[in-house]
């Protein structure tokens, strides 16, 4: 019987260790093309921080950051934290 208990629990050890991290996609679109340049976008481990940022082409100047049309922030570079799949836009004007 503690054979069978030390198996098991062995076997429970290497599967929960063994598991990969949930991972989520950072998608980052850009509000008219052409107006600028972005980075950060990608696949990253949860609860992972990430830091995003906004780069105006010439003649051009960044506006803010929406996640579902809401503002999250007028900085040209953030950090986020990928807790989940994210899309986000990246607004920038003449």
């Amino acid at each position: 019987m503690k054979k069978i208990l030390i198996i098991l629990v062995i076997i429970f050890i290497i599967i929960t260790t063994g598991c990969s991290p949930q991972e989520y996609e950072v998608n980052i679109e850009i509000s008219t093309e052409d107006t600028g340049e972005v980075v950060g976008e990608g696949t990253y481990e949860a609860g992972k921080e990430v830091e995003i940022a906004a780069v105006p082409k010439e003649e051009y100047e960044f506006i803010k950051w929406e996640v579902d049309v809401e503002a999250i922030s007028e900085e040209q570079v953030v950090i986020i934290t990928v807790d989940e799949s994210k899309e986000i836009k990246a607004n920038f004007k003449k």
